[in-house]
């Protein structure tokens, strides 16, 4: 069994970190608005949309003090901050750019080729929707990752 990503909404850091005491995640556990993301990991795969989404250099985003912060759990299952330029940038993002995005995220470098923009576009797709509730709602996103 591989690393496990899911990302969520939560109203604060605080309530975030609860999510570590949920052994099946965000999504298996309910309650959390979440979505799996399968092989997508937050602290390269996110800075590299970031990147191609805002232009921001990728030093001046993993140089973000809310770029892939734990705030909780330990070296086997934690919590992480999803950047506010990410979550603000993703929930504007229009629809109809997102197989755009998703093609040119998929030749970031640490994909090593074999990330499918078509795959992409469909994370990218439940992603921002994802993005988007939270913002009405004046939430932040996390990510909960196993190990």
């Amino acid at each position: 069994m591989g690393n496990l990503y899911e990302y969520f909404a939560a109203d604060t850091d605080d309530q975030a970190a609860a999510a570590t005491q949920t052994p099946a995640g965000p999504v298996g556990a309910g309650g959390w608005d979440a979505i799996h993301g399968p092989g997508i990991e937050p602290s390269i795969n996110l800075a590299d949309l970031e990147e191609v989404l805002t232009g921001v250099s990728y030093e001046d985003i993993v140089g973000n003090p809310r770029a892939s912060k734990t705030i909780s759990g330990d070296e086997h299952c934690f919590v992480v901050t999803v950047t506010d330029r990410l979550h603000g940038t993703l929930a504007a993002l229009p629809p109809d750019r997102i197989p755009i995005v998703a093609g040119e995220w998929s030749h970031a470098e640490e994909f090593d080729g074999a990330a499918s923009p078509g795959d992409l576009a469909g994370f990218l797709s439940e992603f921002r929707a994802l993005a988007e509730r939270a913002a009405q709602r004046s939430q932040r996103l996390y990510c909960w990752v196993s190990l």
